[in-house]
């Protein structure tokens, strides 16, 4: 039960906030589903037939519900064909919903006699275009088909990735070599199960926040050159470690400033969007700076490397706060193979980069109206735009149901509109937009049957 309540309420006081807000965070994110599976008690997927309140015999902070499920398959831990899971009732926790279908992760409390999930083990709705690769993978597991792996991510300030950091595992007379991805992430498959040793490598003096698992102890070593932090672990049979590290220190590589602006083809400033500085290997970090009014850019405390500077850099299709020009790589060009790449030293500062974009897209305003096809009253409902098949941000619906917002280029554009009313979901028809401006249109939500 040690990972159930894996979250952290904030209180964050401002003077521009009337009253505190609070706000949940898991202490991990992004463990594998092995990692998952191997962490709980009870592993499966069911629906939801009952849920009713639980009298608490454990402490005075928090209520309980028991949500009882009728159990579709079986992953670990559970044989009947009803089991009930505890779950608390705070802000944090998943809100189960009769009917609904859930993949579940649990946890027996300290007396081995009660199941109990949060929102931090896994547990989730299972729907989606992947479900069944994902119950595959439960599958594997269950009959110990998978094969054995120690990953992690290691972290700073909670949430932002450290790459480049050196990873080794040993076990015996074999070590394993990586470094961490862009996103501070990092993955070792092993050839069998067994007992390793694993030691995180960085090339400073740095401390621990906080680690994401009770039963592997961190032991830290630093130096002003060099701090190690070691870990032990032991797999079994299709067994896989994760483990997440939460660092803090001032890494001395990230010294250089980077300066310029972002001009169109006639010098006047983009005034609106972001750029880019993003590494040209894997395993070194990516930038990102906001553009101010007059067009100018700063980017600090970046790491020695080599890097693309690049405006719109994420999507080909601009969202309502981006940019509204094409990709484009420093100094002026579509074509990454033909961009310059800026080499940044220890320490350095780069100044007066200018680069150039090229035609404004064309601007289109399309409005229109969202209704239940029943009557209902819109609660939750919200546009999907896409660009073709592929989705590109969300547009909001006011309470009255109307909408109104903006597209960016000659592009073949659709919209449909989604909303969910207690145990109801809906979702209208995807319509095309034509080009220009467009109003009038009139969305029709139905009841999506499962």
């Amino acid at each position: 039960m040690n990972r159930l309540l894996l979250f952290i309420v904030t209180v964050l006081g401002a003077a521009t906030f009337t009253q505190p807000i609070q706000a949940c965070q898991c202490r991990e994110y992004g463990a594998p589903t092995c990692a998952l599976y191997w962490r709980s008690d009870a592993v499966f997927i069911g629906e939801v037939v009952n849920i009713k309140p639980l009298k608490n015999r454990w402490d005075d902070t928090y209520t309980y519900l028991l949500v009882t499920f009728a159990v579709q398959e079986s992953f670990r831990g559970v044989s009947g064909p009803r089991v009930g899971v505890a779950t608390a009732t705070t802000m944090c926790d998943t809100v189960f919903k009769k009917g609904k279908r859930y993949v579940v992760y649990a946890s027996l409390d300290r007396q081995g006699s009660q199941l109990f999930t949060g929102m931090c083990t896994g547990t989730n709705l299972a729907y989606g275009n992947n479900l069944d690769e994902y119950l595959q993978e439960l599958r594997q597991l269950k009959l110990r088909q998978a094969g054995e792996s120690i990953s992690g991510r290691i972290v700073t300030n909670r949430s932002m990735g450290l790459p480049g950091i050196k990873i080794e595992v040993t076990s015996n007379d074999k070590t394993f070599q990586t470094l961490t991805t862009k996103y501070g992430e990092f993955s070792i498959s092993l050839p069998a199960p067994g007992s390793f040793k694993v030691r995180v490598l960085m090339p400073y003096e740095a401390r621990l926040m906080d680690h994401s698992d009770d039963d592997a102890p961190v032991r830290s070593t630093q130096t002003d050159s060099l701090s190690t932090f070691e870990y032990e672990v032991t797999l079994e049979k299709s067994q896989c470690h994760y483990q997440q590290l939460d660092v803090y220190g001032d890494d001395p590589r990230a010294a250089a400033t980077v300066r310029g602006s972002v001009l169109t083809a006639t010098e006047q400033a983009v005034d609106k969007g972001v750029v880019w500085l993003i590494n040209v290997v894997d395993t070194g970090p990516d930038y990102l700076a906001a553009l101010k009014k007059d067009g100018s850019f700063t980017f600090k405390e970046v790491t020695v490397g080599e890097y693309h500077l690049v405006i719109n850099a994420k999507e080909d299709v601009p969202g309502e706060s981006d940019a509204p020009y094409a990709r484009t790589y420093y100094p002026a060009t579509a074509d990454k193979r033909e961009a310059k790449t800026i080499q940044v030293a220890q320490g350095a500062t780069i100044e007066n980069l200018v680069m150039h974009v090229g035609e404004r897209m064309s601007e289109r305003t399309v409005e229109g109206k969202v209704v239940w096809k029943s009557g209902r009253h819109l609660e939750d409902a919200y546009l999907r735009v896409y660009s073709g098949d592929q989705y590109v941000r969300r547009a909001e619906i006011e309470d009255d149901g109307t909408f109104k917002f903006h597209l960016y280029g000659d592009i073949d554009y659709s919209i449909e509109a989604w909303d969910e009313i207690d145990e109801i979901e809906g979702r209208s028809q995807r319509i095309k937009i034509p080009q220009g401006n467009s109003a009038g249109h009139k969305l029709i939500i139905q009841h999506i049957r499962k």
